[in-house]
């Protein structure tokens, strides 16, 4: 009974951000059953069932930080409400699962995961036949932003892969659905900065497995050095250094498709709010582009610092250094090589989008603190390699 219980939970939790277009009728539910499930986790709290973990309780406390902004300088409360609820109910029945049934959890995410790309591909979009291609609306959400959802969705299902006891006839072609179905999305849609994260957790995987300590020794320092990349990028124009890929293979300019006008922006509408940010869906315009606000800041660093101030990007990066802290502070296996290689490659993925809005990278950080929950091989098998375990 339990089990039904969390699949359903689970199943409500994981926010299809573009649903809207197309089943409106579902914006109840989904809201309703997000409330239900943190009453659920709350009763399970006071009842002494269930004790947040560390990274759960910071994640939650990250979310009830940005509503006091959001509230204290007139933002929106209902779109703080609309990503934030998700993520805090889908985190607290995660982290609850996983002290219970964590491989259970992890085929869980993965075949609600694979429904929602399935559904993604067959609906197609609602509106590209428009000018603006790039607003399309998709079951998952406007194109540029389905890779908050298809990179945990890649990752857990890996893992899912490697750590389930059933069939490799069952497991398998669930794995290959997952990827065909993410990659061939990327593709078909020429998202650049879903082509470059996925190939780059790819090529980190690869490296972490061909170099068994690698994932110990660089992945809190390859987060850093991201979170640097961020800042030289926003403030120093550092992608200038990068042209050959910018220009040369992705065709793309070096303003990142007006991105660089839209942070400077940014940074100018944040005169007396450093502290603190503005809330969440505040509503100021950064630009304006074809007589339309702006209102994205396609950085999210960028959007953690207008929305909570530069105490929001703390809680952030104490959530990053703790994910990253607790994977390299045992031997590396399979499990933190693939949580490490998608969960940097999502930190790249910050440079131009939101991964952190989507819930589901607030998930892979759950999975990756508590690692330790999925029954790890012995050490003398941890690198008789991934092959072996899928194949």
């Amino acid at each position: 009974m339990e089990d039904i219980i969390f699949v359903v939970c689970a199943a409500t939790c994981v926010y299809p951000l573009g649903y809207y277009s197309y089943v409106p009728s579902l914006s109840a539910i989904y809201m309703n059953a997000k409330y239900a499930v943190i009453a659920l986790i709350a009763v399970l709290i006071l009842l002494k069932r269930y004790k947040p973990s560390l990274i759960a309780t910071m994640i939650v406390g990250f979310d009830a930080y940005l509503l006091i902004t959001t509230i204290a300088f007139d933002g929106n409360v209902n779109r703080w409400a609309q990503f934030a609820l998700y993520r805090i109910a889908l985190i607290c029945v995660f982290d609850y699962m996983l002290s219970k049934r964590p491989v259970f959890a992890l085929g869980t995410v993965t075949l609600i995961c694979l429904a929602h790309l399935a559904i993604n591909e067959a609906l197609g979009s609602a509106g590209t036949s428009s000018l603006n291609v790039d607003n399309a609306m998709y079951w998952l959400g406007i194109r540029v932003r389905i890779a908050g959802f298809a990179l945990p969705a890649m990752a857990f299902s890996l893992l899912f892969c490697i750590y389930s006891k059933i069939s490799k006839l069952i497991k398998l072609p669930i794995l290959i659905a997952v990827y065909a179905l993410a990659i061939t999305f990327f593709i078909q849609k020429n998202v650049s900065t879903a082509l470059v994260s996925s190939s780059l957790s790819l090529i980190l995987l690869l490296l972490f497995i061909v170099y068994k300590k690698f994932v110990k020794r660089i992945a809190l320092t390859a987060v850093i050095a991201t979170v640097a990349l961020n800042f030289a990028i926003v403030f120093f124009n550092f992608q200038n250094k990068f042209s050959w890929l910018i220009e040369g293979i992705l065709g793309k300019s070096l303003t990142l498709t007006g991105r660089v006008s839209i942070w400077h922006s940014v940074l100018s509408k944040m005169q007396g709010h450093y502290l603190f940010g503005h809330g969440v869906g505040s509503g100021i315009p950064f630009i304006y582009e074809f007589g339309e606000p702006i209102t994205y800041e396609h950085n999210q660093l960028l959007n953690v610092l207008f929305s909570g101030g530069i105490i929001g990007l703390v809680f952030l990066f104490i959530i990053l250094f703790l994910t990253f802290w607790s994977i390299t502070s045992d031997e590396p296996s399979p499990y933190t090589s693939v949580v490490a290689a998608f969960l940097l490659a999502m930190c790249v993925q910050m440079i131009s989008e939101h991964p952190y809005e989507n819930a589901l990278f607030a998930l892979l950080l759950l999975f990756g603190y508590r690692y330790r929950d999925i029954l790890l091989p012995e050490p003398q098998r941890l690198f008789k390699s991934i092959r072996f375990r899928l194949f």
